[in-house]
C-alpha cells in the first residue's frame, strides 16, 4: 500500500493507494519522497546520493569511522577487506537532489585516491560498489517526534549517513513518546519544532 497524501484537516486522513484511512496517529518514518505527500516536510527532507566500495584485504578495523559531517567513513566488511564511502565532495554538487543511485566514476576516484594515499595496504580490488539515495535535512539532523502544530503526525526521518547509528534511537524515542507520554529521551535538537 503506497501513502498518496495526508488531509490534515479535524480527522487524521491517509489517502492510499487502496483507499483512504482515517488514522488515530501518523508516524512519517519513510525518506525524502514524504515532501511530496505531507507538505511540511517539502523544504526540509532532501535526497542525497551516497556512495560506498568494498575493498578485498588490508588490515583488519576495530572500529568503524565517520569524519567531516559523514562526508567520509570507512569500516570492516563482515566478510573481510573494508567499506569505505561518503567523499560527496568530489562532486562541486555533494551529490545533493540526486533521485538516481547510480554510482559516480568522480566519486569512487576519490575512494580509491583516499585508500591509496592513507592506507597502501589495503590495496584497491574493488570487490562491491554501490549507492543509493539517502534522506538528509537542511541542517542535517533528523526529525523526530511531533510536527509542530500537528501533535497527531510524528516524524522518524532524516537520518543521512547516520541511519544506523541513529535510527534506532530514534524510533525508540518516538515510541515512548507515543506509548508513555513522555518522550524525554529525544533531545531539542533532534525535534521538528527546531525548523519553526
Amino acid at each position: 500500500v503506497a501513502l498518496q497524501g495526508v488531509d490534515e484537516g479535524g480527522e487524521l486522513l491517509v489517502r492510499t493507494s487502496a483507499g483512504p484511512v482515517q488514522a488515530e496517529l501518523l508516524v512519517c518514518a519513510a525518506g525524502w519522497p514524504l515532501g511530496r505527500r505531507v507538505n511540511w516536510f517539502a523544504d526540509k527532507l532532501i535526497p542525497v546520493r551516497g556512495q560506498w566500495l568494498r575493498t578485498g584485504g588490508g588490515p583488519p578495523l576495530g572500529l568503524g569511522v565517520s569524519g567531516q559531517h559523514g562526508y567520509l567513513w570507512w569500516r570492516a566488511h563482515p566478510d573481510g577487506g573494508w567499506l569505505i564511502g561518503g567523499a560527496r565532495w568530489a562532486t562541486p554538487h555533494l551529490e545533493s537532489w540526486e533521485t538516481e543511485p547510480e554510482p559516480q566514476v568522480v566519486v569512487e576516484q576519490r575512494l580509491l585516491g583516499l585508500l591509496a594515499q592513507s592506507w597502501p595496504s589495503v590495496g584497491a580490488e574493488v570487490m562491491a560498489r554501490g549507492a543509493g539515495i539517502m534522506t538528509l535535512t537542511c541542517d542535517n539532523l533528523p526529525l523526530c517526534g511531533p510536527l509542530p502544530g500537528r501533535a497527531r503526525i510524528l516524524a522518524c526521518t532524516g537520518f543521512g549517513e547516520q541511519g544506523l547509528a541513529l535510527a534506532l534511537g530514534g524510533a525508540k524515542g518516538v515510541a515512548e513518546g507515543i506509548l508513555e507520554g513522555d518522550s524525554a529521551g529525544l533531545p531539542e535538537l533532534v525535534r521538528p519544532a527546531r525548523l519553526v
